[in-house]
């Protein structure tokens, strides 16, 4: 079965999308929907696939899977569309929504509509993290005390005058927070489990925007760990995201897409084999450039989504779960 796809917002990341899609054998792009039309045009002519003026225009096509990657404020009216019009399935760039109530919203469609709707959290496919979840599962670390994500990052002030909607809470639904550091956020929440209360501070010290680049929270989990999320853009030259992991028992760290620390007081045969493998140096994960990514984990993402259609495998980025971290960020950002 050929799945027909679309991509929905012409930026820098659909760059990634359209990767992402072409290396899938069974997925026929059929077009692209930009709010520039110069720049939907060049983009679409670019890469061989039809242009459409209009998301009306894209959706009176038989479209089974849209990726959406237009500014956050977009997101809600874009997917409603989408489900009126029985996409099969839709994949929302982060942060999947611009705060908790249209989180709530969207999940409300979900559940009348059948429409299949994903997240590109794509670091939910980094190899380590099943092997992560796998020792918290099996209680390798004993009782575990701190889970901490860092994301010390570093975007030049060009980042925000370079476009007209950054900087601003009402196109983007907030800063380091929701924009940058979120993908780590998704994947300590998806650790550690619920957040139980929080202390946070949040500061613009570089960048003259709106929006936080700084921020600093103190977390308390519903299973008792303490934990805490630093979070930069003004931290130059920046560093690869960063999970931490302790317990009674071992400490685990990820940095991006490797496992930088594995230690465990019950040492087992296959520890030092996981270190081999998984302990190679990561990529840098975009810390200093928001394009140095490649489309692997974006392409895992959509395959993922294609297989759920099918019934093959489950859905690893439910809606469900990637509403999550955008529900803690909108308490922060309410309570800070």
């Amino acid at each position: 079965m050929r799945i027909r796809s679309a991509i929905i917002g012409c930026g820098s990341i659909a760059e990634v999308h359209f990767k992402a899609l072409s290396s899938i054998e069974e997925v026929d792009i059929i077009g692209a929907v930009n709010r520039g039309e110069e720049k939907g045009r060049r983009f679409a002519l670019s890469h061989g696939i039809r242009y459409f003026s209009t998301l009306d225009e894209l959706l009176s096509q038989s479209v089974d899977l849209v990726l959406i990657a237009t500014p956050p404020s977009t997101h809600l009216e874009i997917a409603r569309k989408c489900i009126e019009c029985s996409v099969r399935a839709l994949i929302i760039e982060k942060p999947v929504c611009m705060n908790k109530a249209e989180c709530e919203t969207l999940l409300d469609l979900e559940k009348t509509s059948g429409t299949l709707i994903s997240v590109f959290f794509q670091s939910r496919f980094f190899p380590p993290v099943s092997v992560v979840k796998k020792a918290l599962d099996e209680k390798r670390l004993g009782h575990l005390s701190y889970f901490m994500a860092n994301v010390l990052w570093y975007r030049d002030p060009s980042y925000f005058t370079s476009s007209p909607y950054k900087g601003f809470y009402k196109n983007t639904g907030g800063g380091v927070l929701m924009s940058q550091a979120i993908h780590a956020i998704d994947l300590l929440l998806y650790f550690a489990g619920e957040v139980e209360s929080f202390k946070a501070y949040k500061t613009s010290l570089f960048h003259q925007v709106e929006v936080e680049d700084n921020a600093s929270v103190s977390l308390l989990f519903k299973n008792g760990a303490l934990g805490s999320i630093n979070a930069s853009i003004s931290s130059w030259p920046g560093e690869s995201k960063r999970i931490s992991i302790y317990g009674s028992r071992g400490t685990i760290c990820m940095e991006e897409d490797s496992i930088t620390e594995w230690s465990f007081s019950d040492e087992r045969p296959e520890d030092e084999e996981i270190r081999k493998i998984y302990g190679r140096k990561s990529s840098s994960g975009g810390y200093s450039d928001p394009m140095a990514i490649n489309y692997e984990y974006h392409m895992k993402v959509v395959e993922n989504v294609i297989n759920a259609m099918k019934k093959k495998e489950k859905l690893l980025i439910t809606l469900s779960s990637a509403t999550r971290s955008v529900a803690l960020i909108s308490d922060i950002y309410a309570s800070s």
